[in-house]
């Protein structure tokens, strides 16, 4: 958290654009009442795996509950999202096509772009990013659907430019 608080600001007085993405581990729960808590751990270490792979070595990845991960973006655009979202679809099929997987992962996101020239604290943007991923997830994700659209905030200026 000190890291992303640390970007953040480097990122508003620099003017350049971040965003950030909150992931929700879709039926973790269940994963865990039907294989145990060991099937349960490697779901959250494959979703780990899924997100390193999914965006850059600059981004910062962290777990932030339970089932919910975040990644704030440096220099992304709301373009990217479609990159980003296409990466993510594809990690999460390989991640599911193992021959050993007996259940399928699946993600819910929220994804959102706050104005560069405006001051905005990394609990506000997660704070949106979450609203945003319940959206999501309460729009289309059923249990046992692979889910892993991105949402954009609707109250944040939608700009940004970044190289993926």
């Amino acid at each position: 958290m000190a890291l992303g608080e640390q970007q953040l600001k480097l990122a508003h007085r620099m003017q350049y654009p971040c965003s950030l993405v909150y992931f929700d581990v879709n039926d973790l729960k269940t994963i865990n009442d039907t294989f145990g808590h060991d099937e349960e751990n490697k779901a959250l270490i494959d979703t780990a795996k899924i997100l390193k792979r999914t965006f850059r070595d600059s981004d910062i990845i962290a777990r932030v509950g339970g089932d919910e991960f975040i990644v704030l973006v440096l220099q992304s655009s709301i373009d990217d999202s479609k990159v980003i979202e296409t990466r993510l679809r594809l990690e999460t099929a390989v991640c599911n096509n193992r021959t050993n997987r007996r259940y399928e992962l699946s993600l819910s996101a929220g994804h959102v772009y706050p104005d560069p020239a405006t001051p905005i604290t990394l609990e506000t943007m997660i704070a949106r990013a979450d609203a945003e991923m319940y959206k999501q997830k309460r729009g289309t994700h059923r249990s046992g659907d692979p889910a892993s659209k991105l949402c954009m905030d609707q109250e944040a200026d939608l700009e940004l430019p970044r190289a993926l």
